[in-house]
């Protein structure tokens, strides 16, 4: 979440994998590993806020810091209180997706939930305004997961979802051919779209906020 959002919650194994649409077909069991798709992994698991690609390097804002109140795997976990907190990197090219394949997927633990929208992955070409969002992830209140692309053309893929806090859940977004996926906990759900999935660049040279 950026510094304008409200997630409350911890996040870990985050993944941005570019040129390769993932089939996430079971509840993940370990930490994620990073191959030649990786466009950056960080895991969160060891205390570190440490890309495990060695492209980037994150900065954390206000709180946002590792806990180990909650792990998925390892010792800890990334925690945002929902004031402000973020992590951010500098534009990068890893991650131009452009129209190709991608998948985008982590773990995501909800302390609390508010809002009609609750942000909790974005890429933006601005850490401090959610109106230069280029993408991001979200739970709304009508119950659903979103992967919402500001892009050209403009995107909404949307599946059924209702998280109860304090349990993690792993959630992916994954584009094959121009076609998007939703998985929850290893299960592509009923996807709704609208706009042109295959005609949207959703991360192109901008910042990376968590």
């Amino acid at each position: 979440a950026n510094s304008t959002e409200n997630f409350t919650g911890y996040m870990s194994s985050i993944r941005w994998s570019n040129g390769i649409a993932r089939t996430i077909s079971a509840i993940p069991t370990a930490p994620t590993a990073p191959d030649s798709y990786s466009s950056f992994l960080m895991s969160f698991n060891n205390a570190g806020v440490v890309d495990a690609t060695g492209r980037l390097n994150f900065e954390t804002v206000a709180n946002a810091t590792i806990s180990n109140a909650q792990s998925k795997f390892g010792i800890g976990s990334l925690y945002f209180d929902g004031t402000g907190d973020y992590i951010g990197s500098p534009s990068n090219p890893a991650w131009a997706f452009g129209t190709g394949d991608f998948t985008v997927e982590c773990w995501v633990y909800f302390v609390s939930i508010s809002g009609a929208y609750v942000p909790f992955a974005q890429s933006s070409s601005s850490t401090s305004s959610a109106s230069n969002v280029i993408w991001f992830f979200a739970y709304t209140s009508s119950n659903t997961l979103v992967f919402n692309t500001h892009a050209s053309g403009g995107f909404t893929a949307t599946t059924p979802w209702t998280p109860t806090i304090g349990v993690w859940y792993h959630v992916a977004a994954s584009r094959t051919s121009g076609t998007m996926r939703l998985f929850i906990n290893g299960t592509s759900g009923i996807v709704t779209t609208s706009g042109t999935p295959s005609g949207y660049s959703p991360v192109s040279y901008t910042h990376l906020t968590l």
